[in-house]
């Protein structure tokens, strides 16, 4: 009680008023800034990664090291890359010497399980097996031009072939296609896969004009508005004279080259759609040297094999090749061509 006696009514006055009064104001952190701020809305989710390829595997009869010397490479290669589909180029489909077994067929079964054909008839004759007294009957076979998928990722809907325009005297071309739909996300694509004219002259050139524009007409017949994947050794690269016709034609017609080659230079262009780049800089052939051919970092190699897309996300873009720290190849080199590998996400 004493205490109290010593305690003013001013004092008493000050403490009630003080205890009343309204904080003073604070200066905000820059973490109570951050934290008072909208979030952000998050990006529209990507569709599930779709892996896709291009791989001209040298036929068995075109020279160079044995196809026996290289199946084992060619299918590491392959399996090593995971696609879901891949388009296969010079995949003989006669018999191997001495054996009972055509290139692709041995091929498939070196691959094995999860990995089909799109379809694995020989020949478009009423016997798929022989050419032998021919009874042409349409089969939807595509001679060494093949479609490979993984059956577990993907579905085959539909599947099928067209003769392309040849030169008199040489070996049929093919653009075979298949239409998919991706487990994952239950959505469709059509998957075209083409092997043009290799030969240089002036009427080669406007062959391969031709050959294009059939591609074309083949794949808008069997779209029905679905996304598109468009691979294939098309034998034209950014140096050709007097021009890069099919590249020129399959971008006119509203598809894209995710590298962004840009026609005799080295440069990416602007309209490169790609978010990742993996050697890149190498090119598409290899002419079994042991040395990889390429160019600088940050430029586009030479390709005369190309994968196009309709417009789709790319996240990612590869030219395979197995290479030691000098730019050598390591081990076996499985093929004159070098795989191309592309992973994209149907819109």
């Amino acid at each position: 009680m004493a205490l109290r006696r010593f305690i003013s009514i001013p004092l008493i006055a000050s403490l009630a008023f003080g205890a009343l009064a309204a904080p003073a104001a604070i200066s905000p952190t820059p973490a109570m800034a951050k934290a008072k701020a909208k979030p952000k809305p998050k990006p529209k989710p990507s569709s599930p990664a779709l892996r896709v390829a291009s791989y001209n595997i040298l036929c068995s009869t075109c020279g160079g090291p044995s196809w026996s010397s290289r199946r084992t490479a060619v299918a590491s290669t392959i399996k090593n890359q995971k696609p879901d589909v891949v388009g296969i180029q010079e995949a003989s489909q006669g018999k191997l010497p001495g054996k009972q077994v055509s290139q692709y067929s041995e091929l498939l079964s070196t691959l094995g399980s999860p990995y089909r054909a799109a379809n694995s008839n020989g020949y478009n004759c009423e016997r798929v097996t022989t050419p032998s007294k021919c009874v042409y009957k349409d089969q939807g076979a595509s001679q060494g031009t093949r479609i490979i998928y993984n059956s577990s990722t993907v579905t085959l809907l539909a599947q099928g072939s067209r003769k392309l325009t040849s030169a008199s005297g040489a070996g049929d071309r093919y653009v075979a296609w298949a239409r998919f739909q991706q487990r994952s996300s239950g959505k469709k694509f059509l998957f075209v896969n083409a092997h043009l004219e290799h030969r240089k002259s002036d009427y080669y050139y406007e062959l391969r004009k031709t050959q294009t524009r059939q591609v074309l007409d083949t794949l808008k017949q069997h779209r029905d508005s679905l996304p598109v994947v468009m691979v294939g050794d098309w034998n034209s690269d950014k140096w050709a004279k007097p021009s890069n016709a099919p590249s020129d034609l399959i971008l006119g017609a509203g598809f894209v080259d995710p590298l962004g080659h840009v026609y005799r230079s080295k440069a990416i262009g602007k309209n490169a759609t790609v978010e990742k780049r993996i050697r890149t800089n190498y090119w598409s052939v290899n002419h079994l040297k042991r040395e990889a051919q390429h160019y600088p970092e940050g430029t586009n190699g030479v390709n005369i094999d190309q994968i196009y897309v309709s417009p789709m996300r790319v996240s990612e873009f590869e030219v395979v090749v197995k290479l030691d720290k000098k730019g050598r190849f390591v081990g076996t080199i499985p093929s004159d061509h070098n795989m191309l590998r592309a992973t994209v996400h149907l819109p």
